[in-house]
């Protein structure tokens, strides 16, 4: 198949034109651009004939609405791997899925988008300007213009450097499942990478022991059956970052049940002891701080995680419903709102012992 020549105008195309001959242009959607005696008409796919323009450019622009399309159509679904959009045209299940990928022009794309691509994309998808299978990876900087829009963006393309691509619906599903939890470990590494704040092997080994190498939340013990996993206390979605105050150690089915949810509102779930041996833990945590930078960051995001309380998420909706969690938020009250108030909590449950021990003797 011949190289398809790009049409350029006063700028560049969106990459859907290609030059069948002099004076002769078509689009992807089945629409056409003839120059006859220095006037451009423009024939849309529907027959529709607009005629006597002066440039080609006036000439496409008169297609608006007759079935021209470009690429910014693809911006009504779109997902985010880091740096690459991944934007589709919707359709129903017995079309086949149109769909681009691409980056701003100065970032390269990432290699789990590449290793997702080709493991579940080549092969599958088709170029929809030339039918080719993808089988490659290359990307190409075009300058899209539609309407006011003029911008820069580096697409992967085919051979022929046309940017959109093709599949049936139901592999494409597959493939965009693949690539969604491919994408997971990278958005949790660039929401820590913005929040801020580091910890070493050391601070964790050190929250393990002060949590008796055991899970903060259910209290089961660690072992080789049940491996820790760290749980922000102001979660990466509302902005936590890493420092070693905003981490303790759960389990996974703990960690995947508090998901999103603030903080204080999944513990006021659990029952009265957790509860308090969840405080008796956060008050040997603020015991250990000391007067550096790095505490005084983990100490801000430790105070703005205690203020967080949400009952209106789904989450707290579905949990709610369990009769064990409906019965703790009878009896529980919320966590103190910041440090200060973690360890006054602390304080008079200690003098609530010592009066009941002292009265016990007498």
């Amino acid at each position: 198949m011949p190289v398809r020549a790009q049409v350029r105008w006063e700028v560049d195309d969106d990459a859907a034109w290609v030059q069948v001959g002099p004076g002769c242009y078509t689009h992807y959607s089945g629409v056409h651009l003839v120059q006859k005696d220095k006037q451009w008409h423009a024939t849309a796919y529907n027959g529709d004939l607009t005629s006597g323009h002066q440039t080609a450019f006036d000439a496409m622009k008169s297609l608006h609405g007759k079935g021209l399309w470009h690429l910014s159509q693809f911006e009504g679904w779109s997902r985010e791997y880091g740096p690459v959009r991944h934007t589709c045209c919707p359709v129903k299940r017995d079309e086949p899925m149109h769909f681009v990928f691409w980056a701003p022009p100065d970032v390269e794309f990432p290699s789990f988008v590449k290793s997702t691509l080709a493991r579940r994309f080549f092969g599958f998808a088709n170029c929809a300007g030339c039918g080719m299978k993808m089988t490659s990876f290359q990307t190409r900087i075009i300058h899209q213009f539609d309407d006011q829009l003029d911008m820069r963006r580096r697409y992967f393309v085919c051979e022929c450097g046309y940017p959109v691509w093709r599949m049936t619906y139901e592999t494409f599903d597959v493939a965009f499942n693949v690539m969604e939890q491919n994408a997971k470990p990278y958005r949790r590494k660039m929401m820590l990478e913005d929040a801020g704040g580091r910890h070493r092997n050391q601070d964790i080994r050190d929250i393990l022991a002060k949590q008796k190498g055991r899970c903060i939340y259910c209290n089961r013990r660690f072992g080789p059956d049940l491996v820790p996993s760290k749980d922000h206390l102001l979660a990466l979605t509302a902005g936590g970052g890493g420092w070693p105050l905003n981490i303790v150690l759960a389990c996974r089915s703990c960690n995947s049940s508090r998901c999103d949810l603030p903080f204080r509102t999944f513990v006021r779930m659990l029952s009265p002891a957790q509860n308090r041996r969840i405080l008796v833990h956060l008050v040997e945590r603020l015991r250990g701080l000391t007067n550096d930078e790095v505490t005084r960051q983990g100490l801000g995001c430790f105070d703005y995680a205690m203020t967080l309380h949400d009952t209106k998420s789904f989450r707290y909706g579905m949990m709610k419903k369990v009769p064990a969690a409906r019965r703790n938020l009878q009896v529980n009250k919320l966590m103190p709102k910041d440090s200060t108030g973690i360890v006054k909590a602390y304080i008079q449950i200690q003098r609530k012992q010592i009066r009941e021990l002292r009265a016990a003797r007498t």
